[in-house]
């Protein structure tokens, strides 16, 4: 059997670039409390095509969904397949694409499936309350056996190999936070409110978790790289404050991680200033893992200071794909925020944690509704001596981008901001002349003068002559 190879820097390059620019989120739909939830029965494909269709409106264009080795145990491989076919199609009727993780170190480590009824319920005000770990503390403490490679090798290699080829899938992330102590949840650090005592100690040590987890992850990697080629890439994601004040990496696992990837993944829920730039910096001038695209499959939590202004504009700007975490708030209550495990809530926070929605698709925040579609204007730069007018082409700009942190320059015009709603089409990954008739668009001078008037029309065709729309609009983005 012939064992795929870590991509060449090269092949990570082509797919990043044929990829296009990716701003995604962590998916839940808001009805679910955890993946298990999320994959059971029937899919709440109703929820599901209403939240992604609010994303897409919000300029939303890939998610991050986590599935669960007990639902292909329990549920049979067909019908846990048909079940991820469903939800893909209906992202891709969004213009969504899907980044899969397959296990995760976080919460519950002893899921259940099918799901107890004592465990069908919300800790009411807590974040997270019933997210499950996969695979669990059981499973994690076969270690090296036989037996936990029967449990886990034929998910592996059946997802790998079944989606591995999908046009619908961005990648596959192996393992969420796999060595993630839970200190604070399931684990023996702190104290817990009355609603989650029962929680604690039911998480391994920190030391046992992390040896169990180091002898899983290189047997994780060659199952999924056995399939043979496939055309997305496999990732595991470093995450915490991880570097000491050398920026030399503190845990030789996350090493590994960063060494094997085929791109490089990571986690940051600093503020920009208090550690996400500085990470950002440290492995776009790292030479010891190489020169590969990368992403950040998770940040955003407002109440430690990771908010989308300035950090989601400065990821673009460094050609970096960013998943927030949370979408709408439901079920999973992570607009709490991670200490509602040990303090009592009796209202809703402000700021919340996470998510960007009500349950009725209203906004969190309005001025993150507009920053969604002008943070790209923003970052690009105006160029000053550019005259905006109604002749004025767009060229495609070179999509060989071989170095994280490049941004392509877009002509654009100072002061001019353009709603992606409106000025946004794709074709792969270029992008292609366009033909742009513009009255007044909205300009603020000052603090108070407003000129809120805009009539346009938008042609855009691609190298065939055809009209690209989406939404029953012209669009202009990344792609």
């Amino acid at each position: 059997m012939t064992v795929a190879q870590r991509w060449k820097e090269s092949q990570a390059w082509e797919w990043y670039n044929r990829s296009g620019w990716r701003q995604g989120c962590n998916f839940l739909p808001s009805t679910a409390a955890n993946q298990l939830e999320m994959f059971s029965s029937e899919l709440d494909s109703d929820t599901i095509h209403r939240e992604l269709k609010w994303a897409s409106d919000l300029n939303y264009n890939a998610v991050r969904v986590f599935l669960h080795n007990l639902l292909y145990k329990k549920d049979g491989k067909r019908d846990f397949f048909e079940k991820i076919e469903h939800f893909l199609s209906i992202a891709d009727r969004h213009g969504i694409k899907t980044m899969l993780v397959l296990f995760d170190g976080c919460w519950d480590p002893l899921p259940e499936y099918p799901i107890p009824a004592d465990k069908k319920h919300v800790y009411s005000r807590v974040h997270n309350s019933r997210w499950v770990q996969a695979p669990g503390r059981k499973i994690l403490e076969m270690a090296n056996s036989t037996e936990q490679e029967m449990l886990l090798k034929p998910y592996v290699t059946s997802v790998v190999s079944h989606f591995g080829n999908d046009s619908r899938i961005l990648l596959i992330d192996l393992f969420n936070e796999p060595d993630s102590t839970n200190g604070d949840f399931y684990g023996t650090k702190g104290k817990r409110i009355p609603t989650t005592r029962e929680a604690y100690g039911k998480e391994l040590s920190p030391g046992e978790k992390y040896d169990a987890v180091s002898n899983l992850i290189p047997r994780i990697f060659h199952w999924a790289r056995s399939v043979g080629p496939i055309e997305v890439p496999l990732t595991v994601a470093i995450y915490g404050n991880d570097y000491n004040h050398k920026m030399v990496l503190r845990n030789k696992l996350h090493d590994w991680y960063l060494s094997h990837s085929d791109v490089i993944s990571f986690h940051n829920y600093q503020a920009f200033n208090k550690g996400m730039q500085k990470q950002v910096e440290f492995l776009l001038s790292s030479d010891q893992y190489g020169n590969r695209p990368i992403i950040c499959s998770e940040y955003m939590s407002r109440t430690t200071g990771s908010t989308f202004s300035p950090i989601l504009g400065y990821l673009y700007s460094k050609n970096i794909w960013a998943f927030n975490w949370g979408l709408v708030a439901g079920r999973m209550q992570t607009q709490y925020p991670w200490d509602s495990w040990n303090r009592i809530y009796k209202i809703e926070p402000d700021p919340w944690h996470h998510d960007v929605l009500f349950p009725n698709g209203t906004p969190y925040s309005r001025e993150e509704e507009l920053y969604f579609h002008t943070y790209r204007q923003q970052e690009r730069g105006m160029d000053q001596e550019t005259q905006y007018s109604k002749n004025n082409i767009f060229k495609a700009p070179s999509a060989n981008i071989t170095k994280q942190g490049e941004r392509r320059n877009i002509i654009t015009h100072q002061g001019v901001i353009f709603s992606p709603r409106i000025f946004t089409f794709t074709v792969e990954s270029q992008l292609y002349a366009a033909k742009v008739e513009a009255c007044i668009a909205f300009s603020v001078v000052g603090s108070l003068s407003l000129v809120a008037l805009l009539q346009a029309r938008f042609r855009a065709k691609s190298p065939t002559g055809k009209m690209l729309t989406k939404n029953k609009q012209t669009v202009l983005s990344d792609h």
